[in-house]
């Protein structure tokens, strides 16, 4: 195996490029002195005392005196295996813990965002492919500038939707786009109110029991989809509200 190669495999148990020099430089000296190591690892001496104090601290190099002179001794290789198990143990600690924040994770608001065309279709495909049969979906839109933006893509998602059997309410703007998505209502598995035709909406809204997601139908095309309980519940009843009030 190549030095380099060694050095990567240091490394990767947590010591640095030039721990892992000078500790490789110690073991093929012996008993050595900083200058030596120095000058076997291309390294300043400044930089080698630096790493061999560090070193000693993980317990693979070893300190000898003879006389005045002060000799560093590189430890047994199997110390490794030690200090790997020794971080096992730590993380095996700390896991548990970890694994309750982990827990605690559906209760803070998670954002994200989707620039483009292509990225909003994926949000919406991750939305339809995470949806549960007979759960709430529930939208607010503009059909016209919805269904444009790409007809044949939101039509198959249309269809994938109602092929779910989900409990979906629509409120989309009073358009004549509307009124026929309002006559199929049965066939589609979903229930339509219109809004009044005078009501500006450039955006998507769309509330599942898992998340809301605001896609932006004007360009620059973008969307953002919350996963947050209190946001969720907030936006859908605030869409029931409008829905009881709606008499169509």
């Amino acid at each position: 195996m190549k030095k380099q190669q060694i050095i990567k495999s240091l490394q990767n148990i947590g010591l640095s490029e030039t721990d892992a020099k000078v500790y490789i430089g110690a073991l093929q000296l012996g008993p050595t002195t900083a200058l030596k190591i120095a000058r076997i690892s291309d390294l300043k001496r400044s930089t080698v005392y630096l790493a061999l104090d560090s070193l000693e601290k993980y317990g693979l190099i070893g300190v000898a005196h003879q006389g005045l002179k002060r000799y560093f001794v590189a430890e047994d290789p199997k110390i490794l295996d030690n200090i790997i198990k020794s971080k096992y143990q730590s993380l095996g600690q700390i896991l548990p813990e970890l694994n309750k924040l982990h827990a605690f994770k559906g209760f803070d608001a998670t954002i994200k965002t989707y620039h483009g065309h292509e990225a909003v279709k994926s949000a919406y495909n991750e939305l339809i492919d995470n949806l549960k049969p007979k759960t709430t979906y529930c939208a607010i839109s503009n059909p016209d500038e919805w269904l444009q933006l790409d007809e044949i893509f939101f039509q198959k998602f249309r269809e994938k939707r109602a092929k779910l059997s989900l409990r979906t309410q629509l409120l989309l703007v009073d358009t004549p786009l509307a009124k026929k998505i309002k006559q199929f209502d049965k066939n589609y598995n979903h229930t339509t109110k219109l809004l009044p035709t005078s009501l500006k909406i450039n955006s998507s809204v769309t509330i599942t029991e898992g998340l809301v997601m605001i896609h932006q139908l004007t360009e620059p095309t973008n969307a953002i989809v919350i996963k947050n309980p209190n946001t969720v519940q907030f936006h859908h009843e605030l869409f029931q509200l409008v829905w009881h009030i709606l008499q169509n």
